[in-house]
């Protein structure tokens, strides 16, 4: 699938795509060792660590640093490979980042939103999805319920001659030459952020490598 979309076959079709900010949470399931994949570029890679290392100032040490470079490489960056084929079609693309983290479990979730965390948001179901049915105030359901307007608008509207999404902030699509993503959760509180250029850099790099590195197979 990946190969697909770094050549742009991709059927021509909206998408909206997105990743969290602790998406490294997953890591773990799948035997991946976060400070060992850095010691691991360490042995073998030491200009091109060098070179990440410029990209993530005020990280320190090898855990969370591997923590973000795994998430950036093996998630964060699809969506930006996406948004690029998409312009290539010419399709709209929505892209998001998930930091939103209930005040009742911030302590259970400190470097951010982990893996999956956004769905019962995106459906409005955070009464019914465990845990966070159990510790959920009407301001984590108040903040679901914008989440979720946003989905059910891109289902309702979005198409080749649809551009943004109404909501509490105007989420515009990716076209061609606007790099733009919807920050939803805001260091770990309610709020939407429009940005531009998300992480650039970071992304513009990882997308060389990581068709050597990730599989979605």
């Amino acid at each position: 699938m990946l190969e697909t979309f770094f050549a742009g076959r991709q059927h021509p079709m909206p998408v909206m795509i997105g990743s969290n900010s602790d998406e490294a949470s997953v890591m773990a399931v799948f035997g991946v060792d976060i400070a060992g994949q850095i010691q691991k570029l360490r042995r073998e890679r030491r200009f091109g660590l060098g070179l990440i290392k410029l990209l993530y100032p005020g990280v320190k040490g090898d855990a969370a640093l591997g923590r973000e470079v795994c998430r950036d490489m093996a998630f964060t960056t699809l969506g930006y490979v996406v948004m690029q084929a998409q312009q290539r079609v010419g399709q709209p693309c929505w892209r998001y980042w998930f930091d939103y983290v209930p005040q009742a479990a911030d302590e259970a979730y400190p470097h951010g939103a982990w893996h999956g965390d956004e769905v019962p948001y995106v459906f409005d179901t955070l009464a019914l999805a465990e845990p966070v049915r159990g510790y959920a105030d009407e301001g984590d359901k108040a903040f679901a319920g914008q989440i979720a307007d946003y989905w059910a608008s891109f289902a309702r509207l979005a198409g080749s001659g649809c551009s943004e999404l109404p909501g509490p902030v105007r989420w515009l699509a990716c076209r061609r030459g606007r790099d733009r993503l919807l920050r939803i959760g805001l260091h770990k509180r309610v709020g939407f952020k429009l940005e531009n250029r998300f992480m650039r850099a970071r992304l513009a790099l990882f997308r060389r490598v990581m068709r050597h590195h990730v599989t979605l197979d």
